[in-house]
């Protein structure tokens, strides 16, 4: 059976797509492509030729001399970051009223200031908020 199919081909279809054909003005175009091609997947064919014939442990073993360093590498950075002295700045803890936290971002005064209430709680006692507004 022959591989040419110019007899099943829509002969203004071929007429518009010839435009992006870049082998429509250079007969050579698509030999030399495929020379090319194959040129340069020769070194990865000829290496896929010999992995056929080698069993899992040679596959295994081809790998070990480059996963090994790697991982060699791997742990002992591993090992150095978490070995490493944490440093952690001290930090003070800043003591937020449940007001301040309440009125975070609300322009003006809160309700009690506003009505004139002069019962605001001192730092021993607690109101809610609910009490407050």
């Amino acid at each position: 059976m022959s591989n040419d199919f110019s007899h099943d081909r829509d002969p203004q279809l071929t007429e518009l797509l010839s435009s992006v054909d870049p082998g429509h003005s250079d007969e050579t175009y698509w030999p030399r492509f495929h020379r090319s091609v194959m040129g340069q997947a020769l070194a990865d064919l000829g290496r896929r030729r010999v992995i056929a014939n080698l069993t899992v442990s040679q596959i295994m073993h081809s790998w070990a001399r480059t996963v090994l360093p790697t991982a060699a590498v791997a742990a002992a950075v591993a090992a150095i970051v978490l070995l490493r002295p944490i440093e952690t700045p001290e930090v003070q803890p800043r003591l937020i009223a449940v007001e301040e936290a309440l009125m975070e971002g609300v322009d003006g005064d809160p309700i009690p200031v506003v009505l004139g209430d002069d019962a605001l709680p001192d730092a021993s006692g607690a109101i809610f908020a609910s009490e407050i507004f």
